[in-house]
């Protein structure tokens, strides 16, 4: 899907896309916009490119294939946005150029045993790798592992290119005001660190055991 058009209002809505090993492309000037609505189902790897421009995805995201986000043209502003609340897609995600998520929206990281997760990387491609994480993460806690001292590499972007703005969330967690995150369920504590972008299985404190 190759978008040439102009300004930053239009938008085009795609009610079921499917990428399996698609790409999603800006090629137009660095003024205009792509605004895409609708639903993506990303069911084979595929690419986000946004060359030319940003790529606005107000689209809910569904799906558990890779998304591999390109390197743009070397401009700030031409990123891939993702806008949606309503996503549920649990694929891994590379990035190689520009990702920010807009606050509000949301991503899903589904939690097994020690180290099973997915997750948010940088791959070996492209020198930008820039992510700002300003909406929700979802952590989906039904399978985690209980073990004290295991954990997952939710976000393994590089740590000095990686911003977690004042509207960052978890859902379901609390902020702890040291920039991390805490929630008691099945007997122990789940710790998302904004820090090391890591989810870790601690020890409740006694009056938590009790409660």
């Amino acid at each position: 899907l190759f978008y040439k058009g102009t300004g930053t209002t239009g938008k085009i809505t795609i009610n079921n896309l499917i990428l399996n090993q698609g790409l999603i492309s800006h090629g137009n000037g660095s003024g205009d916009w792509f605004n895409l609505y609708g639903n993506i189902n990303v069911v084979g790897d595929s690419i986000l490119y946004p060359k030319q421009g940003p790529i606005h995805l107000y689209s809910a995201i569904h799906g558990s294939a890779q998304l591999t986000i390109q390197a743009s043209d070397n401009n700030s502003a031409f990123k891939i946005w993702i806008r949606s609340s309503n996503n549920t897609y649990t694929g891994n995600i590379i990035n190689n150029g520009r990702l920010e998520t807009a606050a509000g929206s949301n991503l899903n990281f589904v939690i097994g045993a020690n180290g099973v997760n997915n997750y948010i990387s940088n791959g070996s491609l492209g020198t930008q790798q820039h992510s700002i994480f300003g909406g929700d993460f979802v952590f989906d806690l039904t399978g985690a592992s209980t073990t004290v001292g295991d954990s997952w590499a939710i976000i393994r972007t590089v740590a000095s290119s990686t911003y977690w703005p004042e509207t960052f969330n978890v859902a379901g967690f609390a902020d702890m005001g040291d920039n991390t995150w805490q929630k008691a369920a099945s007997g122990v504590i789940y710790e998302f660190s904004e820090a090391t972008g890591n989810l870790t299985v601690l020890i409740p404190e006694p009056a938590t055991l009790v409660l």
